[in-house]
């Protein structure tokens, strides 16, 4: 770990982080439903907008840019599936998430506690949507509004108190990466495996969120 700070300027608890491509800058969304931009130098949080909806107390939040239609997506592990404009603080309320019919985990209640977006770079003309379930799980949820869920594959490691992100190289390709407990992963997004990558030395407590940075940042 080479830097910390504390973000100020918020009231409440963060429950997850993103990089917004169409502007570059990170966002966090707070308990209290505000939605804040984060100085990176300063850890100081600008509000952006309050949502109109927001996820029920005590429920872990899942919240990653959708690069293609720049709209925020917030899943809650109790399965609630909302896309939220933080411009204006609008919120959708979408499918709940549920397994397809045909998939091997159809009888099993989600429980997503992670997830994020391919591609996600200004501009992308499309995307994927993967998912962390608790049980150990990689998930693809398509299409996203309706939250259908089909299994990727099992990721070699608990899922619970996962923190996931896909970084895009504005080439077509992605790399995704998940950080359990102290060490990070790298998730191959075709089977779902893990392959420890890292350990990361440093960090007090439990990581809720992560956002990959672009390197221009």
């Amino acid at each position: 770990m080479e830097k910390t700070w504390k973000i100020t300027g918020i009231s409440g608890k963060v429950l997850g982080i993103d990089v917004r491509p169409a502007d570059g800058m990170l966002y966090a969304v707070v308990d209290s439903g505000a939605v804040v931009t984060v100085d990176l130098a300063t850890g100081k949080a600008t509000q952006k907008s309050m949502l109109e909806t927001r996820l029920a107390d005590g429920v872990k939040a899942t919240v990653d840019f959708n690069p293609v239609a720049d709209r925020l997506r917030i899943i809650g592990s109790d399965g609630m599936n909302l896309r939220a404009n933080v411009d204006d603080g609008k919120v959708i309320r979408d499918g709940n998430l549920n397994f397809a019919g045909t998939d091997a985990m159809k009888e099993a209640k989600p429980g997503v506690v992670a997830g994020a977006y391919t591609n996600s770079v200004k501009g992308a003309k499309e995307t994927a949507l993967y998912d962390i379930d608790a049980s150990g799980v990689l998930l693809k949820q398509a299409p996203p509004n309706d939250g259908v869920l089909t299994t990727v594959g099992k990721l070699g490691m608990s899922g619970t108190g996962a923190a996931f992100d896909i970084i895009a190289d504005g080439n077509g390709g992605n790399a995704a990466w998940l950080m359990s407990g102290d060490t990070l992963y790298k998730v191959d997004l075709t089977t779902g495996k893990g392959t420890a990558a890292a350990k990361i030395t440093g960090v007090a407590g439990t990581v809720r969120d992560i956002a990959i940075l672009p390197s221009a940042m």
